[in-house]
């Protein structure tokens, strides 16, 4: 009986310089290769890869083998590998964010938030291991397997890695990686940039395009006429004791207490839903100063806001509605307000709560879920009504009226196109025309007086 021959399809393979590469499988939905070091004796790593088949798998994997080959090639021809540097990941870390920060290559909110994350790094990485030993399969793990960090906070999204973050979160940080390496790569710490060969998966992207679609909701003008009613209107409180489940403490022995909310939650809102700029611009951040006296006109009815305090690093200069410089003028009152005093009085950088608690007293938010319960909420994916969609809403009420590339100017989005840049060239009087064209927030349709033009002016 003739013996069967056998099948040695699975015995496919491909020589790199320092690994051996096997055939490409398929395994829970994405295309992955094993590679056997060639140096180092038992040493296995599995690379994920980005192919939709196992032509193209192949393909990939032929391509890697001959990127290896061709580099130790190269090295040999320049009289060998140059020894790396001995670098930790945390010095590397530490002295990368410190080159970065002399060059001003960073700004002053992104270096914070590397200075957070880094400490981050180092632990995942191990802070005292060499940059020069890190590998593929080290910076592939800390976005597909749940790791446990001790340092974060408990409750913390990130604690347990970032296996299950958001795709633009995931993005950020691969991005991040890539930049350090490719410095370490330049500095002589490392030879190759692992994070690198670590390609985002079509899913990241598309779960990054979606959020920026889903994410923003808006209020109709009706709504926000509401809104801003709720944002004086005095409503009852009833300070009687309760236990977590609302069970009384004490009888209720006097009758419920007349609040009112936060002075400054109302200049806040009309300021946002009239001019459109962001909260780091009207209330201020650690990175920046909030909306002062000193950016307003009153005479000429314009803002201006410096380069380094904007998202895209470009002047902002704008016209205001004519019902904000009415309101500035009573909010003022009588007083010279110094240049560097903040605009909206008794600010306060906690808004959440007390903006929410309004949202609720308004109709707008579903008590129980925290849903919003507007005319233009996303039908598909309900979700809350957050403080930046009143710079949402302000656009799209712009954007109902005004030509596009008006309201990118009073938006103070960055030039995109050649159109944008004719665009800038307007004057402020024209811009203003266009701006006092849309319809009022302190006053109903049919011309009756809102509230709150009988705003007291209060002065101290």
């Amino acid at each position: 009986m003739p013996r069967a021959k056998r099948n040695r399809s699975h015995m496919w393979s491909v020589e790199g310089k320092p690994w051996i590469y096997r055939r490409p499988f398929l395994a829970r939905g994405k295309w992955r290769v094993r590679r056997r070091s060639r140096l180092v004796e038992g040493r296995l790593e599995m690379i994920t890869l980005a192919s939709k088949n196992l032509t193209d798998a192949k393909r990939d994997v032929e391509e890697m083998a001959r990127k290896e080959r061709k580099a130790a090639e190269e090295a040999e021809a320049n009289g060998g590998p140059i020894e790396p540097k001995n670098a930790t990941v945390r010095e590397a870390l530490d002295e990368w964010l410190a080159v970065m920060r002399a060059k001003s290559e960073l700004r002053e909110r992104s270096a914070v938030n590397y200075e957070k994350t880094i400490p981050l790094y180092a632990r995942m990485l191990t802070p005292d291991r060499l940059v020069a030993s890190l590998e593929y399969g080290d910076v592939e793990r800390l976005f597909t397997e749940q790791w446990d960090d001790p340092e974060t906070p408990r409750g913390h999204k990130s604690r347990l890695g970032w296996k299950n973050a958001s795709g633009r979160t995931r993005i950020m940080h691969r991005g991040a990686l890539v930049r350090w390496l490719a410095w370490c790569r330049k500095k002589g710490y490392t030879r190759a940039n692992p994070a690198e060969a670590f390609e985002i998966p079509a899913s990241w992207q598309k779960e990054a395009t979606r959020a920026t679609r889903e994410t923003g909701q808006a209020l109709s003008p009706d709504e926000m006429r509401r809104f801003l009613r709720a944002c004086e209107d005095p409503y009852l409180v009833d300070f009687t004791p309760r236990t977590r489940s609302g069970k009384r403490l004490a009888p209720a022995s006097t009758t419920p207490s007349e609040v009112r909310p936060p002075g400054w939650l109302h200049p806040f809102v009309f300021l946002s839903l009239r001019t459109g700029l962001r909260v780091s611009n009207l209330l201020g951040s650690p990175h920046k100063p909030p909306l002062r006296w000193s950016n307003l006109d009153l005479e000429k009815g314009v803002v201006r806001i410096r380069a380094e305090h904007m998202k895209n690093d470009s002047m902002f200069g704008a016209p205001l509605h004519r019902e904000v410089v009415e309101y500035l003028r009573r909010l003022r009152g009588d007083r010279i307000p110094a240049p560097e005093d903040a605009v909206i009085p008794g600010m306060t950088r906690e808004v959440d709560r007390p903006f929410h608690a309004v949202l609720r007293r308004a109709g707008l938010e579903e008590p129980v879920t925290g849903n919003f319960l507007g005319e233009l909420r996303d039908q598909d994916n309900p979700h809350a009504f957050r403080v930046h969609d009143l710079r949402h809403s302000a656009l799209s009420l712009m954007g109902a009226s005004l030509p596009e590339f008006v309201v990118a100017r009073l938006a103070g989005h960055a030039g995109g196109s050649i159109t944008r840049k004719y665009a800038g060239k307007i004057p402020i009087d024209e811009l203003r025309r266009h701006l006092d064209a849309l319809p009022p927030l302190l006053e109903e349709p049919g011309g009756d007086e809102h509230p709150s033009k009988r705003l007291a002016c209060q002065t101290g």
